[in-house]
């Protein structure tokens, strides 16, 4: 639940083995550009049940499809934010040329992917996370995010 512009900049040192989990340290944000925060890694975690949403196979398929891939950032290349919301559009696009869902192309970006994530974590169960945990996962204020009505997160 990071921002694009965030995993743009992951470095493959950034990965560290958290014993059940994946850490990710960000060591810029939105807030710190110096990156002279200390900063904690997020654990990302296996989802052994729900494999088409596993990070840990989705990683695995990853490094396997792409054996050229040297020891730097995991996602090499030039504007790799842009190029995602690129490919997102066009799969809106797609989406809305099979019909049923009409879906304003100008409204879905990268940002979207984010608020869904928060959403489906804090949805589907009466024990999950609490809206202050998603928020800090997030990187969100937490503050500034109950300040908004629900849509509009």
């Amino acid at each position: 639940m990071c921002r694009s512009r965030s995993t743009q900049r992951v470095r493959f040192d950034h990965l560290t083995y958290e014993e059940d989990a994946i850490g990710v340290t960000f060591f810029k944000s939105k807030t710190d550009q110096s990156g002279m925060k200390r900063r904690d890694p997020k654990h990302v975690y296996a989802n052994p049940n729900q494999p088409e949403t596993c990070v840990f196979l989705a990683l695995g398929i990853y490094l396997a499809s792409n054996p050229t891939i040297t020891p730097d950032f995991v996602f090499p290349g030039v504007n790799q934010r842009d190029r995602f919301g690129k490919a997102l559009q066009r799969l809106v696009e797609k989406i809305n040329e099979r019909g049923g869902e009409s879906y304003d192309t100008k409204s879905v970006g990268t940002h979207s992917i984010r608020k869904g994530a928060a959403t489906f974590a804090c949805s589907g169960s009466t024990s999950g996370p609490s809206i202050i945990s998603i928020c800090i996962r997030c990187g969100w204020s937490i503050g500034h995010v109950l300040e908004r009505s629900p849509n509009e997160l």
